[in-house]
C-alpha cells in the first residue's frame, strides 16, 4: 500500500513520466513507486509490542497479587524467602516493561518520521513535474510535431533537456528519501539489539519487524530499481 502523498505524486507526474518514456530517461512514477515504507508492516510490528507489554502487565499484575497474600501470610523464613523472590521478579518484570515502553515509544517515532519523509518527497516531486517549465517542455516533447523545421528542433531539444533534468531531480529525491529511511530503521534496529540484549521478551515482536517492516522499510530496492538512474524507461 502505497502512502497517500507517494500515490499523488505519481498522479501528477503521468504527463511526465510519457514524455521521459518518449526521450529515453528514467520513470518518474517508477522511481517514485519504490520510496514507499509498507506502513502496513510497521502497524503490525507495533501491534506486537502492545500485545507483549499487555502480557507483561498480566504477569505483573499476578505477581503483584502473589506479594499481597504473602504479605498477609503467617511469617517465616519459607515465607520471607518467598516474599523476597516475588519482589525480585516484580522488578525484573517491571523493568523489562519499562524498557518495552520505551522500545514502543521509539517504534511510534520511527512511524511519524517515515510518514513525514513520505509527505516532503512527494510534495516535493509534485512541485517539480508542475513547474510552467517542466509542463511546457512536457507538452511540447508529447506534441513533437516541429521536428521537421530547424527552429521547432531546436526547441524540441531544449523541452528534453527540461524533462531529463526534471526526470534526474525527482530521482535524487527517491535516493535521498531511501538514504533518510534506511538512517532511521538502521538506528531502530540498533535499538533492537540493545533492548533484547537488555532482556525485553519481545523476540517474536522481533522477527516481525525485521520479516516486514525491514524489508519494505529499508530494502535497498531504490537501488537496484529505476532509481539508480541511467537506466531504461520503466512503464507502471
Amino acid at each position: 500500500m502505497s502512502h497517500p502523498a507517494i500515490r499523488s505524486a505519481m498522479d501528477a507526474c503521468a504527463d511526465l513520466d510519457a514524455a521521459a518514456g518518449k526521450v529515453g530517461t528514467d520513470s518518474p512514477v517508477h522511481a517514485l513507486s519504490l520510496v514507499d515504507y509498507e506502513p502496513e508492516a510497521i502497524r503490525d510490528y507495533q501491534q506486537q509490542l502492545t500485545s507483549a507489554r499487555e502480557e507483561l502487565d498480566g504477569a505483573i499484575a499476578e505477581a503483584e497479587a502473589a506479594r499481597v497474600e504473602q504479605g498477609e501470610a503467617s511469617s517465616g523464613e519459607a515465607n520471607a524467602e518467598a516474599t523476597a523472590a516475588t519482589d525480585r521478579d516484580l522488578a525484573e518484570l517491571r523493568a523489562e516493561r519499562d524498557r518495552l515502553q520505551q522500545l514502543i515509544k521509539e517504534v511510534d517515532g520511527l512511524a511519524a518520521k517515515l510518514d513525514e519523509l513520505a509527505v516532503a518527497t512527494g510534495a516535493a516531486a509534485t512541485d517539480v513535474a508542475r513547474r510552467p517549465e517542466v509542463a511546457d517542455a512536457v507538452r511540447t516533447v508529447l506534441g513533437g510535431s516541429w521536428v521537421d523545421d530547424v527552429l521547432g528542433a531546436e526547441e524540441l531539444d531544449r523541452a528534453e533537456g527540461v524533462v531529463h533534468a526534471a526526470v534526474g531531480e525527482i530521482v535524487r529525491l527517491c535516493v535521498e528519501n531511501e538514504r533518510q529511511r534506511n538512517a532511521l530503521t538502521d538506528q531502530l534496529e540498533h535499538n533492537l539489539a540493545s533492548a533484547e540484549s537488555g532482556g525485553v521478551g519481545s523476540g517474536g515482536a522481533e522477527a516481525g519487524m525485521g520479516g516486514g517492516a525491514e524489508a519494505g522499510v529499508g530494502s535497498g530496492a531504490a537501488e537496484g530499481g529505476a532509481v539508480g538512474g541511467g537506466g531504461p524507461h520503466q512503464a507502471d
